[in-house]
């Protein structure tokens, strides 16, 4: 019977016991991968708990709002000193220049209220507006103070280009040191460059020094920001790939325990019906095409005794020395294992045409177990696909690295986006489906060196069956 090798934990391994000690061995298996990815990475492991890369990603996209935050609120502060400063006689400057800090300093607190109250999609321009808000108010204030030679209010150009580097590119930073230079020499053509030519050269210098050093930083924050964000995307595909694999065994778990009640249910209903054969069989009145059926159904009745006795038997995997004895001692030619494949579908399905396409004459030796397995689970949904009628093309290929099958129908085909759910366990496209016949079916081909895949077709669905000349040969011990 198809599929038989291939089940969960028997009442051998506990039953349900069995499955829910796989599912917490599978679980301690990933905290430890998730414990390896946080001291690897440098991340602690609760970051990936509990949704703790969502709050990675989410702060890294609010850099731009608290960049801005940041600056506002520091320029306010700054400002706000500088204004009682000079208020109280410990800073010299003007009347004119107390209104412009006043103006400014009351400007970026208005703008930092509206940063944390108002619409986000407005964030990026007042993040550009604000360091021209601020050359401009410096420029003025270093205007107001007397030029480069006397105001110690130019010091604010530096504040401004060292903001900058804050929710900023780095190419930012070099307008920002750039206008600032320029407001600089504007400021002091109004007054003249008559003995001060040196100064002005100075202080332009320590505007562009302070502004390579800014850039620098930025740039090497930018690049630690960009290696932080690939390794977190890596991370974040990586623990994906582990709750997958996570849910999977949850699958196979619970099926454990419908696994040993199956079995124990079938080896049941085999003695009775045997014994109800046996009452037929002692008939008098019995033709020799009823002899026919009973051998028939009596053969039957075998196939599911041994299915029950295997499922009883087996260990959640395909037992080593069973897929050595496939790979090793059960092949056959590979003509003999399709007609049988659709032998079996014509039988159940005469309504569907089955189509075999040879593209050379040459004898292939397969594993015949196996391989008639696949291709009746995979002959047998493609009929069900397709409401017991249509037209079923199975297209034999001799690839340079081995077989290829390639098994189509012209049914509905598979949905849009289910493409990388039919091979996982428990999922099913019928509505009375098991959802584990492409699974088993594809563990099945792997357990050979083989594949089993969903291939591209413009109708339908189409299946590629992969099965290599040299197959691995597995140990029996």
């Amino acid at each position: 019977m198809p599929f038989s090798r291939l089940s969960t934990a028997g009442p051998e391994e506990g039953g349900e016991q069995g499955g829910k000690q796989a599912e917490f061995e599978h679980r301690g298996r990933v905290q430890e991968n998730l414990s390896k990815l946080g001291r690897i990475e440098g991340f602690p492991v609760s970051w990936w708990d509990g949704g703790g890369a969502d709050r990675v990603v989410n702060a890294s996209q609010d850099v731009i709002e608290r960049g801005l935050r940041l600056r506002c609120l520091t320029s306010f502060l700054f400002q706000a000193c500088l204004f009682l400063y000079v208020q109280a006689g410990w800073l010299q400057a003007g009347p004119g220049s107390l209104v412009v800090l006043g103006a400014a300093a009351l400007i970026n607190l208005a703008t930092f209220v509206f940063v944390r109250t108002g619409p986000r999609s407005l964030h990026p321009v007042a993040n550009r507006l604000a360091p021209l808000l601020g050359i401009v108010t410096w420029a003025v204030l270093t205007y107001l103070g007397g030029g480069v030679g006397t105001s110690l209010l130019l010091v604010g150009f530096w504040f401004e280009i060292l903001l900058s580097a804050v929710g900023h590119s780095v190419l930012s930073v070099v307008c920002v040191t750039l206008a600032s230079a320029f407001a600089l020499f504007a400021q002091q053509y109004f007054l003249g460059f008559t003995d001060i030519l040196a100064p002005l050269v100075l202080q332009t210098s320590f505007l562009v020094i302070v502004g390579a050093a800014t850039a620098w930083v930025r740039r090497s924050w930018v690049r630690g920001q960009e290696s932080f964000s690939s390794r977190l995307v890596e991370q974040q595909d990586r623990l994906q790939a582990i709750e997958g694999q996570l849910a999977d065994a949850q699958t196979l778990a619970d099926l454990g325990a419908q696994t040993a009640r199956i079995g124990h249910g079938l080896k049941n209903a085999v003695h009775s019906l045997r014994g109800f054969s046996s009452l037929i069989e002692r008939g008098k009145d019995v033709s020799a095409s009823d002899n026919a059926a009973l051998r028939g159904l009596k053969d039957s009745i075998d196939q599911l005794e041994r299915l029950a006795l295997d499922t009883l038997k087996s260990k959640a995997q395909p037992p080593q020395d069973d897929q050595a004895e496939t790979c090793e001692q059960a092949d056959s030619d590979l003509r003999e294992v399709l007609d049988a494949a659709t032998a079996e579908l014509t039988l159940c399905h005469p309504e569907v045409r089955c189509r075999v396409v040879w593209e050379q004459e040459e004898a292939l030796r397969v594993p015949a177990k196996v391989l008639r397995e696949v291709l009746s689970n995979l002959l047998l949904n493609a009929a069900e696909s397709m409401n017991r009628t249509g037209e079923v093309g199975v297209h034999v290929v001799k690839a340079s690295h081995g077989i290829e099958i390639l098994v189509t129908d012209t049914g509905p085909g598979i949905a849009v986006g289910m493409e990388s759910h039919i091979f996982r366990p428990g999922h099913s496209t019928k509505s009375n489906g098991h959802g584990m016949g492409l699974y088993l079916a594809r563990s099945l081909m792997e357990s050979l060196g083989g594949s089993l895949s969903l291939s591209p077709c413009d109708a339908g669905a189409s299946f590629r069956i992969a099965l290599p000349d040299s197959r691995p040969k597995l140990s029996t011990g």
